[in-house]
């Protein structure tokens, strides 16, 4: 299991006012000219530049291709030297001191499952799970939004208790923010009512000690974006304005990202073989602007993915996750659960860089993803 280093704000804090210091018109190479056509396209700061690929930013401003890719070198130069990003090249130890400093874990709420993990939900790269309906994917996705507002020495990703905000795309209308309450009443994050133990053994839900803990609750829930696209274009929309939001400087830091699910509304909207090349290159462009997103701002970013059924699968299961390799290697930690009998689903690390394939038996309760008895 990795081991856990907890950052201090005052290191967090250095770290945002660098981001928030660093503009366009540092980067080398990039003239008012060009600046302004940059600006038009809705591209304001160096990590905006940075998340697009060449021929995204040559298609938005018209800039010659060669330009494009230079200003994009030179802007991942320029933050590299902040070390705001990590380096593309580098050594062995830098990559372990890179880490070690700005890699943190969001707990899932099962231990068994934190450690198949490695400690969690890791910042900076994409984790994704898939599995069919009913599987328990929304409600590990649920369980983490209302985990990351635990102080960091908990498992959360709020330092020193200082509020963070989540961002919630709701793809499939699953979302329940009265499941989310419940979830927060369950895990303790505010001071319930005392049972008696008649309460207990009938397993009666817990309720806000008061008006006042209620409420704090409820602030939990105002930290808490939730998008609701109504098809893939608004979907990949909502994925381009991400930098924004991230970089709101009224609001409080965005620590977790949450797509659920992926893929619904591109299986909706694109039908047909003759459609499937022109959903994957939509489907990659949205992938590639989650991921970098993820590795630019050091955020968490969770995605829930449905599956097919391989009819050419004649031994073993024949459950898919859709998304072809365009998910397939983007996804840096890969998840499959399944159910496993009444309560129970079975997370099984399919792909992971870091840590060897494994499982965890997992309990679904009123208090979200625990562990499995």
């Amino acid at each position: 299991m990795a081991t856990k280093k907890t950052r201090t704000k005052e290191e967090i804090t250095k770290d945002l006012e660098e981001v928030e210091d660093f503009s366009l018109a540092d980067v080398e190479g990039i003239g008012n000219i060009r600046l302004k056509k940059l600006n038009l396209a809705g591209i304001q700061r160096a990590e905006d530049l940075i998340v697009r690929g060449p021929m995204e930013l040559h298609q938005l401003t018209g800039l010659d291709f060669d330009a494009c890719a230079d200003m994009i070198e030179k802007a991942r130069e320029s933050l590299q030297k902040k070390d705001i990003i990590g380096k593309t090249s580098l050594s062995g130890r830098e990559l372990l001191q890179h880490r070690a400093k700005k890699i943190q874990y969001l707990t899932t709420g099962a231990s068994n499952f934190d450690e198949i993990l490695g400690g969690g939900v890791e910042t900076g790269v994409m984790t994704e799970i898939y599995g069919e309906f009913g599987s328990g994917k929304t409600q590990v996705a649920m369980t983490c939004a209302v985990n990351c507002h635990l102080p960091v020495e908990k498992g959360g990703l709020s330092v020193d208790g200082e509020p963070v905000r989540v961002v919630y795309i709701d793809t499939e209308n699953s979302f329940r923010p009265d499941r989310m309450l419940q979830i927060i009443y369950e895990r303790g994050m505010i001071e319930t009512k005392e049972q008696t133990p008649a309460e207990i053994k009938a397993e009666k839900p817990k309720e806000p000690l008061n008006e006042e803990e209620e409420e704090k609750a409820l602030k939990i829930l105002d930290k808490l974006k939730v998008y609701k696209p109504d098809n893939a274009g608004q979907q990949v929309m909502v994925g381009e304005e991400l930098g924004k939001e991230l970089r709101d400087e009224t609001a409080e830091p965005i620590r977790l990202i949450i797509v659920d699910s992926m893929t619904s509304e591109f299986r909706m909207d694109f039908t047909g073989r003759g459609e499937l090349g022109e959903r994957q290159q939509l489907l990659k462009k949205h992938i590639k602007h989650v991921s970098r997103i993820a590795e630019i701002y050091n955020v968490a970013v969770l995605i829930t993915n449905q599956v097919m059924i391989s009819p050419s699968v004649m031994f073993g299961d024949p459950v898919k996750p859709i998304g072809g390799t365009t998910l397939g290697h983007t996804s840096t930690h890969r998840i499959y659960l399944r159910k496993g009998g009444k309560d129970k689903i079975v997370a099984k690390l399919v792909d992971s860089p870091n840590n060897a394939q494994n499982e965890a038996v997992l309990t679904l309760t009123r208090a979200g993803v625990q562990d499995g008895e």
